[in-house]
C-alpha cells in the first residue's frame, strides 16, 4: 500500500541523511546507528548470523582456490626448463647387448652400403634410394609364416584332445577358472574352445576324414 503521494508507508531500516557506520566491512557485523528505530534484541542474532555465514562462505572459496592449485611448489627462476617437470625422466634406456655376429654382420652392410654410394649414388634419386633399401631388407629379412600365429593354448589343448582327453578334464585344465563359472559362461566357453580345436584339426588334416567330436 501506498499514500496519494506514492510513498511507502514503511520507514527506511536507516535514514537517508544517516551515513554509514564506519569500521564496517566484509565479514563483520554492522552496527546500528544510535538512532536506528530497529530492535537489538531481534537484529543483534540476525546481523552475527549473517556475518558467520559470509566467514564461512570465504573459507570455503579459499579451499577451492587451493585445491585447484598444483600441489608441488613452483621452481626457481634460474633453474632449466627439463628440471620443472613433475616427473622427470629416469635417462636413456639402456641397449641391448650386441653379439659378434651382428657386429659382423653391420660392418659388411655398411661397407657395401658405402660402395653403392660410391658407384650409382651420382645416378640414383632419393625415391629409388629407399627402394633400394626396401630391396635390401626384404633380401636380409626373412618373411613370416603366412597366416595368423597360433595360439600356444590351443595347441596344449589340440594335443591333449589327440591324445585322447575330453570333456570335463579337457575343460578344467585348459579354461581358466572354469569349475567356478555358471552353466551358461560355461557353454560359451566350451564352444570357443571345441571351435579353435576343429579349425585346427582341418588345417592340419585331410578334409576328407571323420569330423571332430
Amino acid at each position: 500500500m501506498s499514500n496519494p503521494e506514492n510513498k511507502p508507508l514503511r520507514p527506511p531500516i536507516r535514514p537517508p541523511a544517516s551515513p554509514m557506520p564506519k569500521g564496517s566491512g566484509f565479514g563483520m557485523a554492522v552496527p546500528a546507528p544510535l538512532d536506528d528505530w530497529r530492535d537489538p534484541a531481534i537484529f543483534g542474532p540476525l546481523n552475527a548470523r549473517v556475518a558467520a555465514d559470509e566467514r564461512r562462505g570465504k573459507k570455503a572459496r579459499n579451499r577451492r582456490r587451493n585445491r585447484k592449485r598444483r600441489p608441488n611448489a613452483a621452481p626457481a627462476s634460474n633453474a632449466p626448463a627439463r628440471a620443472r617437470r613433475r616427473y622427470p625422466t629416469t635417462g636413456p634406456c639402456p641397449k641391448a647387448p650386441v653379439s659378434a655376429t651382428f657386429a659382423a654382420a653391420k660392418e659388411k652392410a655398411n661397407r657395401a652400403a658405402r660402395d653403392i654410394r660410391r658407384k650409382y649414388g651420382e645416378g640414383l634419386s632419393r625415391e629409388e634410394c629407399i627402394r633400394l633399401a626396401n630391396v635390401f631388407r626384404s633380401a636380409v629379412v626373412p618373411r613370416r609364416k603366412p597366416g595368423r600365429r597360433q595360439k600356444p593354448q590351443v595347441t596344449a589343448a589340440y594335443l591333449d584332445w589327440k591324445n585322447g582327453m575330453r570333456g570335463a578334464d579337457l575343460y578344467r585344465k585348459h579354461i581358466p577358472g572354469w569349475a567356478g563359472h555358471n552353466r551358461y559362461h560355461r557353454m560359451g566357453e566350451q564352444k570357443e574352445l571345441m571351435d579353435a580345436i576343429r579349425s585346427r584339426f582341418r588345417r592340419g588334416q585331410d578334409p576328407s576324414k571323420d569330423r571332430v567330436v
